[in-house]
Order: structure tokens, then sequence, then C-alpha cells
């Protein structure tokens, strides 16, 4: 990614380098990312066998 600035702001919006799609702001996606990280630490319930 190319930013204007050396360090990134939380109101920066970022977009797709390879598309151009909108991805939201750094903020947003950070929130995301943690949220989705916060998940997969979470222990899945057990299956089961059938």
């Amino acid at each position: 990614m190319k930013f204007e600035r050396p360090e990134i702001r939380e109101a920066d919006i970022i977009t797709c380098a390879a598309c151009g799609h909108n991805l939201g702001t750094m903020a947003s996606i950070r929130e995301k990312m943690n949220k989705a990280y916060q998940q997969l630490k979470r222990p899945s319930p057990a299956r089961k066998l059938q």
C-alpha cells in the first residue's frame, strides 16, 4: 500500500491495491481484524461423532 504520510491515521481510508475496492477506515479494519482474532482464540465447541 502507498500512503501520503509515513504514519497511518485511524481515519485514513484504505483501498485494495489490486482492484481499488474501498476497504474502510484503518480503525474499522483494525476492529474487524480484532473481532476475527478473538473468534479464532475462542475454543470451538466439541463435535459429536456420528
